[in-house]
C-alpha cells in the first residue's frame, strides 16, 4: 500500500540533496550523510542507497561538492563508495548470482574481442569504458542482493524533486550554469544531467502504465514540473524532444484505444506551450526548432543534401552514415571497448566543435563517443540492441513495464554518456534476471567456498 507520507519525505529528502549540494558547508555535511546513509541501506539491503546516487550527478556544475564531484584521488568519491558497497555486499553473503556471471563472461569477452580488433590500442577510452562496465557489474552484485525496487516510487519521487530543484535553481541563480550557445546567444543549464531525460519519460510511461492512482497524479504534475522548467530556460534539448515522440508513438501503438483522448490533450497543451517559449531569432529555442524542421526536411525530401541540414544534425546524420558505412561486423557486434570510427564516407568539415566531440577527437578525426544510438552500436552493435529489447519484452510484467520501457529507450538512446546509464543498465539487467515476477532464469550455478 502506498505511504503518501513517505513520498512526501523522499521528495523533500532529493530536493534538499538537489539543491544543497551548491551550498557551503551544506553540500560536504550532506556528502558525509550521503555515503553514511548508502552504507547503511547496503547492510540492511534497501534499494534506498539508489536515491543520492540516481539524483546527483557529475554535470552538475563547479558549484556542486557531491559524491560525483568530490574528487578522492585521481577519480570522484563515488567509485570508493561502490567498491566499499560491494564488500558490504559480500561480507553478507559470499554466494554470487547467476546474472553476475554471465555479465563478467560477457565483459571479458567484449575485452578480448576489443584487444583482438585493435580498439584496446587507445588506452583512455579502452579503460575509461572498460571501467564504467566494471563498475556496472558491481553495481549488480549489490542490486542482485537487496530488496526489488519499488520503480514507480523511486523514479516518481526523484522525478517530483529534480524538477522542483530545477526550477529553484533557475529562480534562485544558486547553480545555475551559463555558456555561449551563438555569437549573441547565451544558453543556461539548471541541473543539466541525462538522467533528466529517464525521469521524464518514466513520468509520461507511468501516467498510462500505473495501477495507482496517486502516481498517475504525480505523473501528470512531473511532466507539468518540465514544461515549467523548459519555459524558465527557454529550450527543449533536440533529443528530449525526440526521446518524448519515442515514448508516445510508443503509448499509442500498445494502448491505441486508451490513450486517443489523453494523447489529443497532451499533445494540445505541448503546443500551446511550444508556442509560449521565447521563438525570437536568436534565441535557444529558435535555433533548437530550426534544427529539428532541417532534420525533418531531410528526411521527408530526396531534394536535400545532406550538407543542407543545420549544423547540429548535420554533425549526427554524418556521424551515423559514417558508422553504417564500416564493415557489418563491426556493425552487428560493434568495435568493443575502445571502438572509433572516422570520416569514410561523409567529411564534416572544419566547423566542430566541443558541443559535438572532445578537442582530441576533432584534432585527430577519430571519434569515439557518438551520439545517441550510434554509441550502443559502435561499442556493442546491433545485435545488443536486439539482445535488450528481447530480453526486457519476456521480462515485462504489470510491475516493472514503465521502468523496462523507459530503460530500453534511455539505455538505446542515452548510452554510455556518464556512469549513469551504466548504473541504470545493472538495475536492467538485476530486475529482468533476479527480481521480476517473469524473470528469466539462467540454469548456471555458482557459489564461492566460504573461509
Amino acid at each position: 500500500m502506498l505511504n503518501y507520507k513517505r513520498y512526501l519525505i523522499w521528495v523533500v529528502v532529493s530536493f534538499v540533496l538537489l539543491f544543497g549540494q551548491f551550498i557551503f558547508p551544506l553540500n560536504v555535511i550532506l556528502l558525509l550523510l550521503s555515503i553514511i546513509f548508502i552504507l547503511f541501506s547496503v547492510q540492511k539491503k534497501s534499494y534506498l542507497f539508489l536515491f543520492p546516487i540516481l539524483a546527483l550527478s557529475f554535470y552538475h556544475g563547479d558549484q556542486s561538492v557531491s559524491l560525483y564531484t568530490f574528487k578522492f584521488g585521481p577519480g570522484s568519491i563515488l567509485y570508493i563508495v561502490v567498491g566499499i558497497m560491494v564488500l558490504l555486499t559480500f561480507l553478507k553473503s559470499r554466494s554470487m548470482k547467476n546474472i553476475s556471471i554471465y555479465l563478467f563472461l560477457i565483459i571479458m569477452f567484449y575485452l578480448s574481442y576489443s584487444i583482438i580488433i585493435g580498439s584496446a590500442l587507445d588506452f583512455i577510452h579502452f579503460s575509461t569504458e572498460f571501467f564504467f562496465i566494471t563498475v556496472s557489474l558491481m553495481f549488480l552484485l549489490v542490486l542482485s542482493k537487496v530488496e526489488r525496487v519499488n520503480y514507480d516510487f523511486l523514479f516518481l519521487s526523484l522525478g517530483t524533486a529534480y524538477f522542483i530543484a530545477k526550477i529553484t535553481v533557475f529562480i534562485t541563480g544558486i547553480g545555475l550554469d551559463a555558456v555561449p550557445y551563438s555569437r549573441d546567444t547565451i544558453q543556461y543549464f539548471a541541473l543539466f544531467d541525462p538522467i533528466e531525460n529517464f525521469l521524464l519519460l518514466y513520468s509520461i510511461l507511468a501516467a498510462f502504465n500505473s495501477k495507482i492512482k496517486f502516481f498517475k497524479v504525480v505523473s501528470s504534475i512531473n511532466f507539468t514540473l518540465f514544461c515549467i522548467s523548459s519555459f524558465q530556460l527557454g529550450y527543449v534539448h533536440g533529443g528530449t524532444i525526440i526521446m518524448i515522440l519515442i515514448v508516445f508513438l510508443w503509448v499509442f501503438i500498445l494502448n491505441f484505444k486508451k490513450v486517443i483522448l489523453p494523447m489529443f490533450v497532451i499533445i494540445s497543451l505541448g503546443n500551446i506551450y511550444s508556442f509560449s517559449l521565447d521563438v525570437e531569432k536568436g534565441s535557444v529555442n529558435y535555433y533548437k526548432i530550426e534544427k529539428f524542421i532541417g532534420l525533418i526536411t531531410f528526411i521527408s525530401s530526396s531534394d536535400f543534401s545532406i550538407y543542407d541540414l543545420p549544423r547540429s544534425p548535420q554533425v549526427r546524420v554524418i556521424e551515423t552514415a559514417n558508422l553504417l558505412h564500416q564493415n557489418p561486423v563491426f556493425i552487428l557486434f560493434g568495435k568493443g571497448f575502445g571502438g572509433s570510427i572516422s570520416e569514410t564516407k561523409y567529411k564534416y568539415g572544419s566547423y566542430l566543435n566541443a558541443d559535438d566531440y572532445s578537442e582530441t577527437e576533432v584534432k585527430e578525426r577519430r571519434f569515439f563517443t557518438l551520439h545517441t544510438y550510434n554509441q550502443l552500436i559502435l561499442k556493442h552493435g546491433v545485435f545488443m540492441i536486439f539482445v535488450l529489447c528481447f530480453i526486457g519484452w519476456k521480462a515485462r510484467s504489470a510491475k516493472n513495464v514503465t521502468f523496462i520501457d523507459t530503460s530500453l529507450i534511455f539505455l538505446i538512446l542515452s548510452y554510455g554518456y556518464t556512469i549513469k546509464p551504466y548504473i541504470l543498465l545493472a538495475m536492467f539487467l538485476s530486475e529482468i534476471f533476479v527480481h521480476s515476477d517473469k524473470k528469466i532464469s539462467l540454469s548456471y550455478k555458482f557459489k564461492s567456498k566460504s573461509g
